[in-house]
């Protein structure tokens, strides 16, 4: 997973311990992403301090992916650009293979 340096900086204000992120089914195109913090997992990314892990599921969905932060409206929203996806939703949090 690639994480711009500025983004991180970003991401370690948003979260206190290791940012998990993983995959399950549901949203409209049938698969979404979800975030929580959590210690335990493969990591993803281990960059400044920061800590990003996942599920052994998801992580073949997520290691080729790329991690950004877009600031709308003063809110930041953690997107993730993935080549793989073949369609997603308009919110962007909800996709297929």
């Amino acid at each position: 997973m690639k994480v711009k340096t500025c983004d991180i900086t970003i991401l370690k204000k948003m979260v206190k311990k290791n940012l998990f992120i993983f995959v399950s089914g549901g949203g409209c195109k049938g698969l979404k992403y979800n975030f929580m913090e959590k210690n335990k997992g493969l990591t993803l990314l281990n960059k400044n301090n920061l800590k990003i892990k996942t599920d052994i599921f998801s992580y073949f969905y997520l290691k080729e992916s790329e991690l950004y932060i877009n600031v709308v409206n003063l809110c930041n929203k953690i997107v993730i650009k993935n080549s793989t996806i073949r369609d997603k939703c308009l919110c962007g949090m909800s996709f297929k293979l």
